[in-house]
């Protein structure tokens, strides 16, 4: 192919594979894009990796600081509107693909590349998502998934052979024969993915999740006050120390959910495409923050107000897990869903023990 094109990068198995494949194997010069969302991996770990699996310069590895506006401009938006998708998932896989499909177009832009890739497959909830903010933010643009280019396929028919690949090759991933699945993690949750897990009986793996589960978690009650305005948290207090600061909020409220092990799920959805898929994720501040939400409103909204905003949650969360966060009905139901927030302002207090919230207190302002 031998033409420019940005790649959204993030360092795991796919994205080193898929890296190698469009500089080594097609020929292109690649530009990798990284949104900084508040991964656990190293960020210049990133970097470095995108420049050891082919990328020519650091010129070329784009690295975007987006946490605060992640916090402040989606996972806010979803606290206030009480998202969940088929009344389990607190979507933290589909609420960051917007804005980084966003982003990643507008990096393209800036650099006058018509040519856009991802990693995700034909069939995964994020190939439908990022084409849905390209074609809003660069409509104009040229798009190549590699899992539906017939050689790539051919290379690459089982994850073993991914891994070998990328072994054999010398590159640098995030995964391994001994960690083998793929994670996804940001500020909002972590997710893991393993060929294991198609098998909807299969246990997950016992170290997969690297935090304690409710029976190894500490024998104590943690206790933490968090302060709304108007549905959005505005400040965290926990042994004596405040936090303001969105991002610092959410990391606070991360770190005490996984110590705790609060928010892990095993579920089974319905794709995009209808097929149903299993998912493990962990959502430790999310869980925290939807509990003490939910509990305020109770004590600041009208009771018709909440019935009616209720009716809305099930249609606003499907649009967010279907990447529908740009169109004009979410933006009036963002707005309409907003205005019933005006009376939720207040502080809960909580207890967090072996993965249970527990409310402890409330005070409406």
């Amino acid at each position: 192919m031998g033409k420019p094109i940005v790649l959204a990068y993030t360092g795991g198995l796919d994205a080193a594979a898929t890296l190698h494949w469009l500089v080594g194997v097609k020929g292109n010069h690649v530009v990798t894009f990284t949104g900084d969302i508040g991964q656990k991996e190293d960020i210049d770990e990133i970097r470095q990796t995108a420049l050891a699996n082919g990328v020519e310069s650091q010129d070329d590895v784009v690295i975007k600081d987006l946490k605060e506006q992640f916090v402040t401009d989606f996972i806010w938006p979803a606290i206030r509107t009480n998202a969940i998708y088929e009344g389990r998932y607190l979507l933290g896989g589909a609420l960051p693909k917007p804005l980084l499909g966003r982003t990643h177009a507008e990096v393209a832009k800036e650099r006058g590349i018509k040519n856009l890739a991802h990693g995700a497959t034909s069939d995964q909830n994020d190939n439908i998502r990022y084409r849905k903010a390209y074609e809003i933010f660069y409509p104009d643009a040229e798009i190549y998934v590699p899992w539906e280019d017939p050689d790539f396929l051919h290379t690459f028919q089982t994850r073993e052979v991914m891994l070998e690949y990328v072994k054999k090759k010398g590159l640098r991933s995030s995964t391994t024969k001994e960690r083998p699945w793929t994670t996804e993690n940001h500020l909002f949750h972590s997710s893991y993915e393993d060929d294991d897990l198609s098998d909807f009986a299969a246990r997950r793996k016992a170290n997969m999740l690297g935090i304690p589960t409710p029976q190894k978690a500490p024998n104590e009650t943690r206790y933490v006050e968090i302060d709304f305005v108007e549905g959005s948290p505005k400040m965290v207090n926990y042994n004596d120390k405040t936090c303001t600061d969105p991002v610092e909020i959410m990391q606070i409220l991360n770190e005490l959910g996984e110590e705790n092990a609060i928010g892990i799920i095993d579920i089974v959805e319905t794709n995009l495409n209808g097929r149903k898929t299993r998912g493990i994720y962990v959502t430790p501040g999310g869980t925290i923050l939807r509990k003490a939400h939910m509990e305020l409103e109770g004590a600041t909204m009208k009771g018709n107000d909440i019935l009616e905003r209720d009716s809305m949650v099930p249609e606003f969360s499907s649009m967010i897990y279907a990447g529908d966060w740009y169109s004009e009905r979410m933006e009036r139901m963002r707005e309409q869903m907003d205005r019933y927030q005006k009376p939720v302002s207040g502080t809960v207090v909580l207890g967090l023990y072996k993965g249970n919230v527990m409310i402890m207190g409330r005070t409406v302002q």
